[in-house]
């Protein structure tokens, strides 16, 4: 990827670009046909977390070809290929960033940052020389509750290479949402950790202050989404169906709770042993765990117990916030309609075995075929 050098002054990049990148001034005038540099449309996609992100994000990053011939530009950056991790250090902080998102980008903060600048400065690059219709942008490392200053300045930001921006974000469920985050998050460490109660409202209000031009905020449901479906629903409502395919495979490949029951049991084993290669070691046991997973044949959707269930949205502040402001509510779900915060079914002492139906005769099965397996 090539660097580029802008002037001092940023904050008009649109305007300065032809003394920027030193296009010359006729070219620009024949690209845009009347002299002046065509009108660009940011769609700002942020998440939210488990709300089908990476299975958006590979299908729009498989149809970049497509997409360019219909003037939408989806840009592939550094560390990733299909979504925009890289650009979470400059356009936020480096101090909030995912350690993840990191140690893809650098040794250093200092390096990752100089990485993130780069892949914005390559964006802005590709949008004076494509001039495309339409830019997106897609991260749920940007649904994040930053302070006013730092949203402002990222509505500055954006601005240099957008005069329209559309900032969308997906919400799921509180119950569902807490769930998935916990089946991924079990593969990792044995101690249950959800999102904040408020983190929906207090995400949605620091991006009031991008000053965006539309911020559509979408229920993630399978009755709610066109077609059933994230990616469907995603380019019928903000590239009028553009990229021509109507579903895509799923991605992510979640555990069934029996499996989520034996990976647990295996994580807080060796986090208690304190292992020097752990990491690894779980990188091969959840190996073995899926394949037994399907050895052991289907498995039922995981459902909370009705107990967890009830817990987890008595906790949740913010559920009457987002009826009233974005018109979404769940079926069968109230939540804490005053705001205060509820018992929590998180923390340590926690199991997947008391929030969750399983299946007894399930999980014996399951640990006799990993007992073959790591024999």
């Amino acid at each position: 990827m090539g660097s580029f050098l802008y002037a001092t002054d940023r904050t008009n990049c649109r305007t300065n670009c032809q003394r920027c990148f030193k296009i010359d001034p006729h070219e620009q005038e024949a690209r845009s046909g009347y002299g002046q540099p065509l009108m660009t449309r940011l769609v700002f996609h942020i998440g939210q977390h488990k709300t089908g992100t990476t299975a958006l994000q590979r299908h729009l990053a498989s149809n970049r070809r497509r997409l360019r011939r219909m003037g939408v530009l989806y840009p592939r950056l550094p560390g990733w290929r299909y979504a925009h991790h890289a650009l979470f250090p400059y356009l936020f902080d480096v101090e909030h960033c995912d350690p993840y998102v990191l140690r893809r980008l650098g040794s250093s903060a200092r390096q990752a940052l100089s990485v993130s600048r780069a892949a914005w400065d390559e964006i802005c690059a590709r949008v004076v020389r494509l001039e495309p219709a339409v830019v997106i942008l897609s991260s749920e490392t940007f649904f994040r509750a930053a302070n006013f200053a730092q949203m402002a300045r990222l509505g500055r930001v954006l601005r240099e290479i957008a005069d329209e921006i559309e900032v969308i974000c997906y919400v799921r469920n509180p119950a569902e949402l807490l769930l998935s985050v916990f089946s991924t998050q079990i593969q990792i460490d044995a101690q249950f950790q959800g999102p904040p109660p408020g983190l929906r409202k207090d995400v949605l209000q620091a991006y009031e202050h991008v000053r965006a031009d539309k911020l559509h905020v979408l229920k993630f449901s399978r009755e709610a989404l066109e077609g059933g479906d994230i990616t469907q629903d995603f380019c019928t409502r903000f590239l009028g169906g553009k990229p021509g395919i109507a579903s895509s495979n799923r991605v992510n490949t979640s555990l069934s709770v029996e499996a989520m029951i034996v990976m647990e049991r295996y994580v807080a084993r060796q986090n208690a042993s304190r292992n020097e290669s752990m990491p690894l070691r779980q990188q091969i046991f959840r190996r073995l765990l899926k394949r037994a997973d399907r050895l052991v044949g289907e498995a039922e959707r995981a459902r909370l117990l009705p107990s967890a269930e009830a817990s987890i949205l008595n906790e949740c502040t913010d559920l009457e916030w987002l009826e009233r402001n974005y018109n979404i509510k769940w079926s069968g779900v109230s939540g804490n309609l005053h705001g205060e915060p509820g018992e929590s079914v998180q923390g340590s002492n926690v199991s997947i075995r008391q929030i969750c139906h399983f299946n007894a005769d399930r999980l014996r099965k399951l640990d006799r075929i990993m007992s073959w397996l790591s024999a």
